[in-house]
């Protein structure tokens, strides 16, 4: 009973630390609790003996996808060449063309902004997206003397759905359908429809919900976003196309996807080094990528995957594997998943599904790998609680003084069951 016990205790305590304490200062330095909590209950599972550090290092070192190591660097190396392209300042720039060729009506901004966002997001990542575009979002809507909320919940719920489309689009997708075994083309395939069609059912929802607050008037006052280098920005846009182009083919070249993403982040980081060198200049450009790069993923899979480990050892994942099995129903994998990820956070659910996936691989088909998928993505849209992003999102918020906590974004969490059960029909007639 002890994995249980833990993993309970930790699901539990990540909730509480996201609400009451998400970060402590330690040495003047501000960390992220819900890592430090995952981490501390691995250890406890270590000292006490539900998993030994043989287990740990097989794992570790395994050569299948199911190597948090390769999720690892296939994750923090695409999201070095967003956060690249982003301190550039493509994005910013995108978006304040977009605002100025956009403002003459609301409703033409919003519709303009959505699929701008939705646009970037199944390149980028939507992590990415919305640590950019959510202070742009904030200090245009000040100075236009307009609401935002429609914009931010546009933002956000445009991200975490246009995410489903590629694998790349979530840390979510790249773990269960590396373990799944699924191709980038097989995901692309089937899971794409399914995105731009939820992409398009949200934008209706949410004009019909905004239908009152996009009639007011606004008044955007004309500013300028500059490029910081040219030359790089083609540099970073040449990387990021390569990269997406030879996922989509590895499975034919026979090269993993992690060892894809790492060589165009290691050539982009070679490349901006000796441009900086040759012009006798600081790369601060790097360093701030760098700088920024979301660290605190590798400590917090790590920790998840030795606690799934521990469940497993158990037999407690077989218990559970064996419920769904009885009841081998799409909609059940589903619902529980979404459910789930609202409680442990979509990342930690998603290494528990796909353990329960492969314990039942046997038996159940693509449409309960891609349904468990689609809610791992949905879940953020229920409740902050759902994804790491809605509690950065709320933070973003607030250092912006933008009156907007977490019983307001409950007001929208039916959108994410209308979209969830969409999503399960268009899985079943697939």
């Amino acid at each position: 009973m002890i994995p249980l016990i833990v993993s309970i205790l930790c699901s539990l305590l990540i909730i509480v630390s996201i609400l009451v304490f998400p970060k402590v200062k330690i040495f003047k330095k501000s960390i992220d609790t819900y890592w430090v909590i995952a981490l501390f209950f691995a250890i406890i599972l270590i000292v006490f003996k539900q998993i030994n550090f043989k287990e740990i290092f097989e794992i570790l070192t395994s050569k299948d996808s199911i190597n948090p190591i390769k999720i690892i660097l296939l994750f923090l190396s695409m999201t070095l060449l967003s956060i690249y392209l982003d301190k550039v300042g493509l994005f910013r720039y995108l978006a304040n063309i977009t605002v100025k060729k956009f403002n003459k009506s609301q409703y033409v901004l919003f519709i303009a902004l959505y699929f701008l966002i939705s646009i970037l997001t199944v390149f980028t990542s939507n992590d990415v997206i919305i640590l950019t575009f959510t202070p742009f979002i904030c200090y245009f809507c000040k100075h236009a003397g307009i609401n935002p909320i429609p914009y931010l919940i546009g933002e956000f719920f445009a991200a975490n759905t246009l995410s489903i489309s590629l694998i790349i689009g979530n840390p979510t997708n790249i773990y269960i359908a590396s373990i799944m075994n699924i191709t980038f083309i097989e995901y692309l395939s089937f899971m794409f429809i399914i995105g731009i069609t939820l992409c398009l059912a949200l934008f209706f929802i949410l004009l019909f919900v905004f239908r009152n607050k996009l009639k007011e008037p606004m008044n955007i006052s004309d500013t300028d976003v500059k490029i910081e280098s040219k030359a790089l920005l083609i540099v970073g846009v040449i990387h990021l196309s390569f990269a997406t182009i030879f996922m989509a083919i590895a499975n034919y070249i026979d090269i993993e996807l992690y060892l894809i993403s790492l060589s165009a982040a290691i050539s982009l980081s070679i490349i901006s080094t000796v441009y900086h060198l040759i012009r006798k200049q600081k790369d601060v450009l790097l360093k701030e990528t760098y700088k920024n790069l979301p660290y605190a993923f590798i400590p917090f899979l790590t920790s998840m995957v030795i606690i799934i480990g521990s469940l497993r050892n158990s037999g407690i994942m077989n218990d559970i594997a064996l419920i769904l099995a009885k009841n081998d129903s799409v909609l059940l994998y589903s619902t529980s998943s979404f459910l789930l990820g609202n409680v442990m956070n979509n990342i930690p659910m998603s290494i528990f599904y796909s353990e329960l996936l492969r314990i039942n691989s046997t038996i159940i088909t693509t449409k309960h790998i891609y349904a468990t998928i689609v809610s791992s993505n949905l879940c953020a849209l229920f409740t902050p609680l759902g994804s790491l992003a809605g509690m950065m999102f709320l933070g973003l918020l607030k250092n912006q003084n933008i009156n907007f906590k977490f019983k307001n974004f409950m007001k929208y969490c039916y959108v994410s069951i209308i979209l969830l059960f969409i999503a399960y029909f268009i899985i079943m007639i697939k």
